[in-house]
């Protein structure tokens, strides 16, 4: 079964239990979270057998661009793209316009080069500030054009999900 933060019960039936409220509540998920395990869910049941041995971590979606971020995954690109699509479709509610899986690695930078792509990261550096605060500082090939998500929107969702400032420069 893919792992999900909430309860298969509450994922089948679409109902909330006291502990999953709580936790939407308390600002930990979203209603955006559950809906996505739900059709993670639905989808494993359907015979996804792919998404069998994998854990939903969250979802952040930004002007119609959904990214999906997902542990333990051993699934090839091109699953993943069948998979991304099957989402986009059973998500009929959020309408959204782009659907991206993203398979958490070690390090940020795997997560930023599957956001990213088709264009390539050429750097990664972090920016420390007097006041204790950071950034990332992220250099791409002057193929910034050929991102499917857009500059700024790319940005914003690096920024929840690293809880740090993000400049992508080209």
């Amino acid at each position: 079964m893919v792992k999900t933060p909430f309860c298969q019960f509450d994922l089948r039936t679409g109902v909330l239990c006291y502990k999953c409220q709580k936790m939407i509540e308390e600002g930990k998920y979203s209603e955006l979270d559950f809906e996505v395990a739900r059709c993670l869910s639905e989808l494993e049941n359907k015979g996804y057998s792919l998404i069998k041995n994998m854990e939903f971590l969250k979802a952040y979606e930004k002007s119609g661009f959904l990214i999906i971020l997902m542990a333990n995954g051993s699934i090839d690109r091109g699953d993943l793209a069948k998979l991304e699509k099957e989402v986009k479709t059973k998500l009929r509610a959020i309408r959204p316009r782009y659907v991206k899986m993203i398979i958490k690695r070690r390090t940020e930078r795997s997560i930023i080069e599957q956001i990213i792509q088709p264009a390539r990261l050429l750097s990664l550096n972090i920016a420390w500030f007097p006041d204790g605060s950071s950034q990332y500082s992220i250099k791409v090939y002057p193929s910034v054009k050929r991102m499917y998500i857009p500059k700024g929107i790319v940005e914003s969702i690096l920024k929840e999900i690293f809880h740090r400032e993000v400049i992508i420069e080209a």
